[in-house]
């Protein structure tokens, strides 16, 4: 007789702190014009600041991209730069606090942060950059032709970050993941669980965490927004 069982593997699996990705329907409208000039829109914890008078900011529409194996199906777009002057061909921002078109969330220390993206323009390369509002910690590259994850790090304590670009790129996802490195988030375990899902390590759904000799990512969504992670290995006797 054989039997199966899940085991998380070690204790350094890393927390996902956030998980917006834009092709989940049950968050993000797929059809949405942008958000209200002039005033700050929280989503599942990523704020939208469009500034005084942007009014397509955060617009999503269909647009299907594969990335890591990773099917999108909607994009967010920026849908410009976050600061006065911004304009293509500029790698660094002329301030390092937004002024408009930019996102910003909450981090309690060391994160990751990666984004699935492409340029908002076919010909010409751009960039999105993550600041503490002080300080640039790091710049995304997208070029026109092929949506790519780009990953940036943030090492620091509790502050609040921010990601706007040079000129308009579209975003499929955004994860934020925790560089604790414990692999059991405190701050989760008493938070009631929307969803479970398991995933290869290819980024591929699976449908039965329950076959043998396999290594999967096990998802869990939170009803606040948040996501963890954990890697588990599957045995057989």
């Amino acid at each position: 007789m054989v039997f199966a069982f899940l085991a998380i593997v070690g204790a350094k699996a890393q927390t996902v702190v956030y998980d917006w990705n834009f092709s989940d329907a049950n968050v993000w409208n797929p059809a949405f014009g942008g958000y209200t000039a002039g005033v700050t829109t929280t989503v599942a914890g990523l704020s939208f600041t469009p500034g005084s008078s942007a009014t397509n900011f955060g617009a999503t529409n269909s647009n299907s991209k594969t990335v890591d194996g990773v099917d999108y199906t909607i994009r967010m777009q920026l849908n410009g730069g976050g600061y006065s002057g911004s304009a293509d061909g500029q790698t660094t921002p002329s301030v390092n606090m937004p002024t408009q078109r930019y996102l910003s969330f909450a981090v309690d220390g060391n994160v990751t942060i990666d984004i699935v993206g492409i340029s908002g323009n076919g010909s010409n390369t751009r960039y999105i950059f993550l600041t503490d509002g002080t300080n640039l910690l790091g710049t995304y590259t997208f070029d026109g032709a092929t949506a790519t994850k780009e990953t940036v790090s943030y090492t620091g304590g509790a502050t609040t970050l921010y990601l706007f670009g040079n000129q308009s790129c579209n975003i499929y996802e955004i994860i934020v993941t925790s560089g604790d490195n414990t692999g059991i988030s405190s701050v989760n375990a008493d938070k009631p669980i929307k969803s479970m899902e398991y995933f290869d390590l290819f980024g591929k759904k699976v449908m039965d965490a329950n076959q043998k000799n396999a290594v999967l990512i096990k998802k869990t969504t939170y009803t606040d927004g948040t996501v963890s992670s954990d890697k588990i290995i599957t045995k057989s006797y």
